[in-house]
């Protein structure tokens, strides 16, 4: 079927921007018709719509269009002021396709001005068919069309070959993407390399972490080590110092003992028993001194281990120090190599982002697709005007047949009077043998009255005159003005019925609101009177809203009204801290009781309460806890004594927290076993 289509003229003529606006008013409708090579091949596509029923088309067969030869008043015209060129010159087209140009374009002159049409189409007493660069036409029947055309309209002409540069420009767009996106894929593999590194960097940073914790808990066990070493020395010293007091001791009683000695050999022959115990003593006192030496000789041997034990702690302690240092050091460098790497891949992520598209890029990726979609939309406008035009086509065809069809009948009938008076006539020659026209003065009306007749016809040319010039496009004007009409008038009522299904569905979920609002407000309205009662021991309160601003109760404020005991009803702003900690506590309980949690978390919301209400409080929280587990954050002990359990935070080392946990179910289960 293709094969048998040229195309249509709009797609085998191309010309200037300046000439498609009177070119294609020069080929009006035509424009759309169908190019066929043959008759053979118009026969087959005609005969295949009418099997499919899919309406009426004009086709051009190239070999049986006859030229239209441009005429010698219009070949004269082009030197005439205005006169821009024939219109099959102006356009550009394949030779083959000549016969269908010069069929729809020829003796066809393009003017610039209306003005200079008027001038040359009088001169020459309309003898070719003129067009200006307006589109307005003169005709060589010496009608004049024109006017303003609808905004927004596009020349067929020009809109292939926008969609064209569109397509263009898109495919480089398209080429600019694929090539960002390569560099992307390019930029991806880079970081997922950097990623790699960074892990394994982090990895041995966390290898070092560890490291270092152990490092610090040996340290840790070298100064518990010195400083018990230290101690001990310490003790060894006061006990080297009391042996050197006694050792002291013992030389002067060994030197006093010498010189009794003395004094004993002196005297020994006066007291032999003298002599012997003396001797016995200082033998004594002699195995006692080689004690203390010994025992001094081997504490002396034990400093001397530990001076040499504390020097190799202390050694140790400087090689960890060296060790720490160069460890954090290490940890520095890659804390500098991680921050640069996140840099880099951050300065690579917003390249990527940039690469990927930039915003003039989409902008223009944008404004393409705005400008396809809008030259697709006008397309399809386009080809809804062509069907609408084919359709008033067939139409204007129908009654165009029909007209024909009724002036064969009216040149039958005129005929028919023709014979139907020379039969009359005919008739009155051989009935009334009446053949001259004084013969048929005597039937004349004498009260005819030829002036008030002349007045009559007179008034009836007025009349008619009135009317105005017939506009030949009045219908085609019609269809159109009245199919805007019809739509505007479908989508107005669409709007009003989408509106008021709209306020409808507005007003029922209003009033569910309202309803569903109004019944949850008068349960925690209940709730809260009831729980005040168990909170304060007494007293009312009460929920009211507030339309001092608005009627809606989905818009109102809440005002609480507290009467705690001995207290006169008021707002809860007149109230004590206490006591609107309290309200607060039993507007709180009061919502958890219409809308029970599975869990609640409540910070220190007791804290302005006093010991015997924080009792009330607690106390009430144990009640409430059997459909909803609390999770306090408290300084209370009252409340902590009534807690499950209690979790704290405990830092027995400086810079190290640990949790510590109770279970007081179980503490109390133990005590009462």
């Amino acid at each position: 079927l293709e094969k048998r289509i040229k195309g249509v003229v709009a797609s085998i003529v191309h010309t200037e921007k300046t000439y498609e606006v009177a070119i294609e008013i020069a080929m009006g409708n035509a424009i759309q018709n169908i190019v066929t090579a043959n008759e053979q091949d118009a026969s087959y596509l005609i005969e295949y719509l009418k099997r499919n029923g899919w309406g009426r088309a004009t086709f051009l067969p190239v070999s049986a269009i006859k030229y239209r030869m441009d005429s010698p008043e219009a070949v004269s015209a082009k030197g005439e002021r205005g006169a821009l060129g024939m219109a099959a010159s102006l356009v550009k087209y394949d030779s083959y396709y000549e016969p269908v140009i010069r069929y729809l374009l020829g003796n066809t002159l393009v003017v610039d001005t209306l003005d200079n049409a008027v001038a040359i189409a009088k001169k020459y007493r309309f003898a070719f068919k003129i067009v200006t660069l307006d589109g307005d036409v003169l005709s060589p029947q010496g009608s004049m069309t024109g006017g303003s055309r609808r905004q927004g309209a596009s020349n067929l002409l020009s809109i292939d070959g926008k969609v064209e540069a569109i397509k263009k420009d898109l495919e480089i767009v398209r080429a600019d993407y694929e090539a960002a996106n390569k560099k992307k894929n390019q930029f991806l593999a880079t970081l997922a390399g950097l990623n790699e590194d960074l892990t394994e960097l982090r990895t041995q940073l966390n290898d070092k972490k560890q490291s270092l914790v152990v490092l610090k808990e040996k340290i840790s066990q070298c100064d518990s080590s010195i400083s018990e070493t230290e101690v001990e020395i310490e003790s060894y010293r006061e006990y080297l110092k009391a042996i050197n007091t006694r050792l002291s001791e013992i030389a002067r009683k060994y030197s006093d003992i010498e010189e009794g000695s003395q004094s004993l050999q002196s005297e020994s022959e006066s007291s032999s028993s003298t002599r012997k115990q003396s001797e016995s003593y200082y033998q004594a006192l002699k195995e006692e001194r080689d004690k203390l030496i010994a025992e001094n000789t081997a504490i002396q041997a034990r400093q001397a281990s530990l001076k040499t034990e504390y020097a190799n702690n202390k050694a140790d302690i400087t090689r960890l120090t060296e060790d720490i240092a160069a460890l954090r050091s290490y940890i520095r460098d890659n804390d500098k190599v991680i921050a640069n790497d996140n840099e880099i891949i951050n300065k690579l992520k917003a390249d990527t982002e940039k690469i990927v598209l930039s915003s003039e890029d989409r902008q223009v990726v944008t404004t393409l697709r705005e400008k396809l979609s809008k030259a697709e939309k006008q397309k399809e406008e386009l080809q809804q005007n062509i069907e609408k035009s084919n359709r008033l086509k067939e139409m204007l065809n129908g009654e165009i047949s029909q007209l024909n069809t009724d002036k064969l009948k009216e040149e039958f009938n005129l005929e028919k009077v023709d014979t139907d008076l020379n039969y009359a006539k005919e008739n009155l020659e051989q009935t009334y043998e009446l053949r001259e026209y004084e013969q048929f003065l005597e039937f004349k009306d004498e009260e005819f009255d030829i002036t008030k007749a002349a007045i009559e016809i007179s008034r009836l040319k007025n009349k008619i005159k009135k009317l105005g010039n017939v506009n030949k496009d009045a219908i085609e004007e019609y269809e159109s003005i009245n199919s805007v009409y019809q739509d505007n008038l479908l989508q107005k009522e669409d709007l009003e019925k989408g509106a008021n299904d709209l306020r409808q569905a507005i007003k029922n979920l209003t009033d569910e609101m309202t309803a569903k609002f109004n019944e949850g407000f008068e349960v925690i309205r209940s709730n809260f009177r009831k729980i005040f009662k168990e909170l304060f021991g007494g007293g009312s309160a009460d929920l009211l809203l507030d339309y001092e601003n608005c009627d809606d109760p989905l818009e109102a404020g809440v005002e609480i009204v507290a009467e705690p005991p001995g207290k006169k009803l008021q707002k809860i702003s007149l109230l004590s801290g206490g006591e609107m900690a309290l309200t607060a506590i039993a507007i709180l309980f009061a919502i958890l009781r219409l809308c029970p949690m599975p869990f609640c978390v409540l910070d220190e919301i007791e804290a302005a309460l006093d010991e015997a209400n924080v009792e009330r409080f607690a106390r009430y929280l144990k009640n409430f806890s059997a459909g909803t587990q609390f999770i306090v954050i408290t300084h209370k002990k009252v409340t902590m004594e009534l807690a499950d359990a209690l979790f704290g935070v405990t830092m027995q080392e400086k810079g190290v927290s640990s949790i510590v946990s109770v279970e007081l179910a179980d503490v109390n289960d133990t005590d009462i076993d």
